[in-house]
């Protein structure tokens, strides 16, 4: 009997261990519940920006401004821009300069035009810089002068306005405005060529001729800018 309680103890033993095995105490491997995305910023609705403006955030007016020219309501897009670039937000200057220029009459308010690209173009706005320029080719605005045309356009070109690199390349090809240069154009127009107006690497790598200077017209020519 003492025999067979041994037998059958080894047995239940074998058995226990054998359980205890195959249940492990340690969890699962699983892989990691996903963290939740990051929330991308949110766009300020039409009533953030204005309470943003209302409460002196002068980008934020100009972005207002800017609204509020599309749905054409311009005299109060003008005051905005007024004040915004009074108190110095350069990127206002810039929006009311456009907005004072109006295409079927870019005579009419030139003149407000240029004063606030004049400060934009101060406060490092390159783009700005020409569109000072021309309104001073043009003698809108401003008075008719190259030379101070070309000035404000090798502002504009060391602040890498590619399209004010190629205009000022043109007056030293035709020596309007800009000493006669063949190698300072060519300089120009190959800088323009780097910075990928492919449209001017060959004018960037040939000889400029009298010819090729009176076909390429005067502000406006291949390589100008808009707006």
């Amino acid at each position: 009997a003492n025999g067979l309680l041994s037998v059958l103890l080894k047995v239940f033993a074998v058995g226990s261990l054998g359980v205890i095995a195959s249940c492990r105490c340690d969890p699962p491997v699983t892989a990691p519940a996903e963290l939740p995305a990051a929330a991308a910023s949110p766009v300020p609705s039409v009533i953030d920006v204005e309470a943003a403006c209302e409460a002196g955030d002068q980008g934020r007016c100009v972005e207002h401004a800017h609204r509020l020219l599309s749905g054409g309501e311009r005299g109060a897009a003008l005051v905005l821009l007024e004040a915004a670039c009074d108190a110095g937000e350069v990127r206002g200057c810039r929006r009311l300069g456009w907005a004072h220029l109006d295409p079927d009459d870019p005579e009419a308010e030139a003149y407000l035009a240029a004063r606030a690209f004049s400060v934009a173009c101060a406060g490092g706005l390159p783009d700005t810089c020409e569109a000072l320029a021309r309104l001073h080719v043009r003698g809108h605005g401003a008075p008719p002068d190259k030379v101070k045309a070309a000035a404000l356009r090798r502002i504009a070109c060391e602040g890498n306005h590619l399209p004010s690199c190629a205009e000022l390349a043109w007056q030293h090809v035709r020596g309007d405005g800009a000493s006669k240069s063949e190698e300072k154009a060519a300089a120009l127009f190959q800088r323009c060529c780097d910075g990928g107006m492919t449209d001017l690497c060959d004018r960037a790598r040939q000889p400029m001729r009298s010819g090729q200077a009176d076909a390429s017209g005067g502000s406006g020519s291949p390589g100008g800018s808009g707006r």
